[in-house]
């Protein structure tokens, strides 16, 4: 293998993915000697780059039997790639080696939390963990930079990072962070107590007087399909077409004792104690989130005569139905729609409700306590308002509202199958995407979007 180029970062989306910057060596692969043996990667070529992928490389054992919903394990065995996965939006004349790891152990099988150490919780956190120790280890091996890591996702991509920003057993494995779309304080996707999911799973599948390590035994013997059914029952029950609730997500999880909690508070705690490590970041949200709820626009007239189930779970519980909680809803429904009803001409006032409770809170509120309590390092706070030719998700789902939708953003910082044949549409869209780019990697290779 030739000699490394001086560039040496990773970036984190959904998979983990190794960015360097190499020279090719003429060969369709390439073999890395690792910690964990030797791995081999592909040397990829498209109209966007040139690139070598590792992909499908062991870091931990599959959670599976007794293993399922427990804490990972090392595995030191290796294998070849099989499949490729997302190719970013790189610079000509560049060849970019990627490393792809997936992370996402989502539902029940990523974040059961029954309040012992063998089912503790926030498995996907730990998960995406056990990556990035694997990272610290191994990425010398490319040419990369222990100290000079990028963790990064958008939605529940962009809610893992920030939990794992704020969490101690990571700590030092990774060094900026760019957060798009979501973050840890989001109500549907945090449960500080994580016995009301507890309650509601044992009342699914009839095992209430069971003990928590019986419904572990139970759950252990179920295939993956009846796994998912279960936590599909649990969410049809309460989705009232508009605050579902989400059984399993990131909890404060059970204290093994060994390494200590992933979350061992809730996260606005973490933030008000400073107790975190400060690092530069890129956070935001899109300007027209909510339009994501178009396909949904049937169930507006159930909405508006049960306008209390739009009242956050973090201020009332999804089953509370008092006097207080109506009020709430009375207040934010004249805040948002005056004296109107939810209907289709009213769309646009639902969609902006639903940006600015599920994105534009919860990124807001932990920016300005975190410039309340002297963070140390750049943060860079967009809103991505673009509505262009590489919409991602407004042209994949046919999205009519104007503005930029939740993942519109991608299109602009990722090479994707939906616009592999499209030529340039306008001046507009290329400019911003070439603009993204660079920022996005000068924030990737310095902790700055603009060069210094």
């Amino acid at each position: 293998m030739e000699e490394l180029m001086r560039s040496k970062h990773i970036f984190t989306i959904a998979t983990v993915i190794l960015v360097i910057s190499m020279r090719s060596n003429g060969h369709e692969d390439i073999i890395v000697n690792t910690q964990s043996g030797n791995v081999r990667g592909l040397r990829i070529t498209s109209k966007i780059s040139n690139f070598y992928a590792f992909l499908s490389i062991p870091y931990a054992k599959p959670p599976v039997g007794d293993l399922r919903f427990k804490i990972y394990f090392v595995n030191h065995s290796h294998r070849n790639p099989l499949s490729l996965g997302m190719k970013c939006m790189t610079e000509q004349k560049k060849v970019y080696p990627a490393l792809s790891i997936p992370l996402t152990l989502m539902g029940m099988l990523g974040y059961l939390n029954l309040d012992i150490e063998e089912a503790p919780g926030n498995m996907g956190l730990m998960d995406v963990i056990e990556a990035l120790k694997w990272i610290q280890k191994n990425i010398g091996y490319f040419g990369g930079d222990p100290t000079n890591i990028t963790l990064g996702g958008l939605s529940s991509g962009g809610i893992m990072t920030h939990a794992l920003m704020l969490s101690p057993r990571s700590a030092g494995l990774f060094h900026k962070v760019i957060i798009q779309s979501g973050t840890s304080l989001g109500y549907r996707f945090y449960h500080e107590d994580a016995s009301k999911a507890i309650n509601k799973l044992k009342e699914t599948i009839n095992m209430d007087s069971s003990s928590n390590h019986e419904v572990l035994t139970y759950l252990r013997a179920l295939s993956i399909p009846d796994i998912i059914e279960i936590t599909k029952s649990i969410k049809e029950r309460y989705h009232d077409g508009y605050a579902q609730y989400y059984p399993f997500v990131i909890t404060n999880d059970f204290d093994s004792k060994a390494e200590g909690p992933v979350l061992p508070k809730h996260p606005l705690d973490i933030i008000r104690s400073n107790n975190y490590t400060h690092m530069p970041m890129i956070i935001g949200y899109t300007s027209n989130e909510g339009i994501r709820l178009e396909p949904y626009m049937n169930i507006l007239d159930f909405v508006n005569s049960n306008f209390h189930i739009v009242v956050p779970t973090d201020l009332f519980d999804i089953d509370d139905m008092s006097e207080q909680k109506m009020e709430t809803a009375r207040t934010i429904k004249r805040f948002y729609f005056g004296n109107k009803d939810l209907s289709n001409e009213t769309f646009a006032e639902y969609a902006n409700m639903c940006r600015d409770s599920w994105y534009a809170h919860i990124t807001d509120y932990p920016i300005r306590l975190q410039g309340y309590s002297n963070y140390t390092r750049p943060i860079y706070y967009y809103i991505f308002g673009i509505d262009g030719a590489y919409n991602y998700q407004k042209i994949k789902d046919g999205y009519t509202s104007l503005g930029a939708s939740h993942a519109d953003d991608l299109g602009y910082m990722w090479h994707t199958d939906l616009f592999a044949n499209t030529e340039p549409q306008d001046d507009f869209s290329d400019i911003a995407r070439e603009r993204m780019v660079k920022m996005w990697s000068n924030f990737v290779k310095q902790g700055y979007v603009f060069k210094k």
